[in-house]
């Protein structure tokens, strides 16, 4: 198959030969002698097209469909079609009419198959890129997640000459490749899997884009510039560098507009409670290679990032049980550095059944966090003022070590593998506060500090043997040990003195033992896992042992072509993380504060879901979700509480909960760029906690329904992308209860004249859950296209009209909280956008 977006068709049409009835979605497979130049399939009408172009170059094609014998039809007129829109004929289909007493029960049939679409031969634009293939043409198409189709159906990789391309699946590379680049693109399709060799129930598409020999190596990039009003601005490039064996990707970015990471892109402005003072400025390398005959790949990635942010925020919360109520005004300065990624990875490939990997990661963290706040308590008639002035510094430094070995034996499918790692972590927290607090007439002033260090040092082993059983399944033997080990050390002053020395030692010993099963039944897939876990904790006080069994048991059914059903039982136990067990992240809040908990016991879920999945057709999908989920030992809240007396909170086990949840979908996604999403969703959730050591068990009812699409009013001129999101909770604490109900709207309204292209984003949103929030707000842009696309400039308005002033809301389970963040405020920015490379 190749481009044909510019050649016309030879069409035709399918029956039934009783009936005389079209016969929908016929699979067409157009050979010359033994080998598929092209892949197409008819409409549910029964007509097909076939390029021209390909037809000339063809000796057959192949008709299929479910309950029809094969048609075979042989082109006599190979090489002698004009390039013009022509019509082949009417193809009768014979059905396949089989007596039962013939039937024979077979396994099923494994397939690889590839389809070639040729381009050496295409004559691209420097400004068409890849991106541009993968939107609309060539049988590809994308979602409103940017998700990649072929044909209707998802595709599982993107490779590059048969190798990842910076980044496994990083499909925003291909938003700046020039198309001119591609040799051809092969599709394969199979349902074999590659690693254990058994036949799955679902088959995988990848798709490998091979390049012209004098495109192997390359340069290209992009890169943005813009200022605007209030001192904002937005700075950014990447480059890419490649050659057969060798990739090197480098990035930077420095903006106030609330761009996290940022791209070499224009930037995209869009709304935020708290982001409109916030300045990053980010880095990264990427750098990868092959040695040694390509059986050494070195790939090292180094990321670094400075955040700045300032911002201030007033706050409203109920206490629903304890009937306190507190204003917060909230005055911030946090500034942060952080290595987010300083790795390496060697990956060896001894031979093609022994493979060497060895990684190091390293983390760090570095907070700086200045605080100004002013409190408002009421309770019982009671009035409490307090200021707190907070400095708070924390850093956190993470080392990972691990080297993987894997083994494949001579039997395909197959497979050993072992790993090990070593991984530490250190926390450091020291904070000081400055408390003025005023309780009816009474004053008082004092000093919190308090200086927190943990250490985790963590051991892994894990072992895996594969085994496979025939070619439609595999037995997987499981063995795991784990040993954790966290060091505590915590100091907390108050004005001057030693209030609290804590040193704590645990230790964590895990052992896992357990066995995976895979089998396809040529229509159901079976998939089972079964774990026994022991986990041995230790601290200075007391040794404790648990045992525990996890298990995942999954069915997979086709029913029809279309129609899937999955259904999966699992049990899984959760086990308390560094936070639940410490009070590492713990601030000194005056309103409250959170506490470790050392003896937080492991929480178990049971959840039992299914999935319908009706896909009508290749482009509409409609899907049936439910899910059911109890808790034993759940983890909750214990809150100690009194009026005037800061609250403690700590995570504890509080029993038995449930959930439930059931929702409906629809997709519809076309070739066009034409996609609709529907959702509709009911769920109950119950949120058990302790109260001043009374259980209370406070539940939610929540409904929520999504729609969003987009669509053409005017071709190549107008479109419209409208969304709206619907949501509406009721809450029951005790004998009380509490609503609460958003609905959003937004849109994306796009004009294009001649080189010009106006955007206008609007945004509404009526909120009600302590107090009636209604936002209207607008952002807006407008952009000019230069050097033949490869160039913008373009104006940036954020928030218009001036009225984004957005209301934050949070339910637990014993308080309500509205925030609302101030600093937000209109601005726009003048810039350019330009992609470049060296690809002609």
């Amino acid at each position: 198959m190749q481009g044909y977006s510019q050649h016309n068709f030879a069409a035709g049409k399918i029956i039934d030969s009783t009936t005389n009835r079209p016969i929908k979605n016929v699979s067409i497979k157009v050979y010359d002698e033994k080998k598929i130049i092209g892949y197409f399939s008819g409409d549910s009408l029964g007509h097909f097209k076939i390029p021209v172009l390909l037809l000339n170059g063809s000796t057959h094609v192949d008709f299929q469909a479910t309950d029809y014998k094969n048609l075979l039809y042989t082109n006599k007129n190979k090489g002698t079609l004009s390039d013009q829109t022509i019509f082949i004929g009417l193809f009768k289909m014979k059905p396949d009419i089989v007596n039962l007493k013939e039937v024979v029960i077979s396994q099923p049939k494994r397939y690889r198959d590839t389809i070639n679409i040729k381009l050496h031969d295409q004559v691209f634009e420097r400004s068409i890129m890849i991106d541009d293939l993968f939107s609309g043409k060539l049988g590809f198409y994308k979602d409103n997640n940017g998700k990649l189709y072929y044909n209707g159906k998802l595709v599982s990789d993107v490779l590059v000459n048969g190798a990842d391309f910076f980044g496994k699946n990083n499909m925003e590379i291909y938003k700046n490749l020039p198309a001119l680049v591609l040799n051809d693109v092969d599709i394969i399709e199979t349902d074999i899997d590659s690693l254990t060799n058994v036949t799955l129930l679902r088959p995988t598409i990848k798709v490998n884009l091979k390049l012209k020999d004098k495109y192997k190596g390359g340069k290209f990039g992009t890169a943005n510039l813009g200022a605007g009003s209030l001192s904002r601005y937005t700075a950014g490039a990447d480059l890419y560098m490649y050659n057969k064996s060798q990739q090197l990707s480098l990035f930077a970015n420095s903006n106030n507009v609330n761009l996290q990471d940022g791209s070499g892109q224009e930037p995209n402005i869009s709304f935020s409670s708290n982001g409109n003072n916030t300045q990053n400025s980010s880095s990264s390398m990427m750098y990868r290679n092959l040695f040694y005959k390509n059986k050494i790949e070195f790939n090292a990635f180094l990321k670094g990032k400075i955040n700045s942010t300032k911002f201030e925020s007033i706050s409203e919360r109920r206490d629903e049980i304890l009937g306190q109520l507190s204003n917060t005004f909230t005055s911030s300065n946090l500034k942060k550095a952080s290595l987010e990624a300083a790795n390496l990875y060697f990956n060896y490939a001894i031979d093609s059944l022994n493979r060497l990997k060895l990684s190091q990661v390293t983390e760090y963290n570095d907070n700086r966090q200045l605080d100004s706040l002013s409190y408002l308590l009421t309770v019982n008639n009671s009035t409490n003022n307090s200021g707190v002035n907070k400095l708070r510094n924390s850093d956190v430094l993470l080392s990972v070590k691990k080297i993987e070995y894997q083994k494949k034996f001579s039997k395909k499918g197959r497979i050993a593998n072992i790993v090990a790692s070593l991984s530490n972590r250190t926390h450091n927290v020291n904070e000081n506060n400055l408390v003025v607090e005023q309780f009816d007439l009474a004053a008082s002033k004092y000093i919190f500090e308090g200086i927190r260090n943990l250490v985790e040092r963590t051991t892994d082993l894990n072992s895996e043997f594969t085994e496979p059983i025939g070619n439609d399944g595999f037995i997987k033997f499981l063995l795991t040990y784990r040993k954790e080990k966290l060091n505590l050390e915590e100091r907390l002053i108050k004005d001057g003195l030693s209030n609290s020395d804590i040193f704590e030692h645990y230790s964590y010993n895990y052992l896992k033992q357990g066995v995976k099963i895979y089998k396809n039944l040529n229509n159901l897939a079976l998939d089972a896992t079964f774990i026994g876990i022991t986990n041995i904790r230790q601290s200075q006080i007391e040794k404790e042992t648990f045992f525990n069994i996890d298990a995942v048991i999954s069915v997979d059914y086709k029913l029809i072509k279309q129609r899937k059903l999955f259904g999966q039982y699992s049990r899984t136990t959760n086990y308390p993380n560094v936070n639940q067990l410490t009070s590492i992240n713990n601030s000194f809040d005056i309103i409250s504060q959170q506490l470790g908990n050392a003896e937080l016991k492991p929480e178990v879920k049971n959840k039992l879901e299914f999935t319908y999945d009706l896909k009508r057709t290749d482009s509409l999908t409609l899907e049936l979700t439910g899910n059911l989920e109890r808790f034993s030992s759940k983890f909750g809240l214990n809150i100690s509480s009194s009026p005037g007396i800061t609250q403690s909170v700590f995570f504890d086990n509080m029993g038995n909960s449930n959930n439930a949840e059931v929702a409906f979908s629809m997709s519809s996604t076309s070739k066009g760029s034409k996609n609709f999403n529907y959702r509709i969703g009911l769920s109950y959730v119950e949120m058990p906690g302790f109260f001043n050591d009374n259980k209370e068990m406070n539940r939610s009812i929540n409904t929520n329904q999504m729609l969003s699409t987009n669509r053409v009013i005017i071709r190549d001129v107008l479109s419209i992308s409208p969304a709206i999101a619907v949501s509406a909770s009721k809450y029951y604490y005790q004998k009380n209860s509490n609503n609460q109900y958003n609905i959003t709207y937004l849109d994306r309204i796009l004009l294009k004249l001649f080189n010009l292209q106006l955007t206008v984003a609007p945004l509404i949103n009526y909120n009600y859950n302590l107090t009636n929030n209604f936002s209207f707000a607008s952002n807006m842009e407008l952009k000019r296209s230069f050097l033949k696309d490869y160039g913008h400039a373009w104006i940036k308005v954020y928030d218009i009209f001036n009225t984004y002033a957005p209301i934050n809301n949070l339910n637990t389970s014993f308080y309500t909280q509205s925030v609302r963040f101030s600093n937000l405020n209109r601005y726009f920015l003048i810039g350019a956008s330009i992609k470049f490379n060296n690809l002609k």
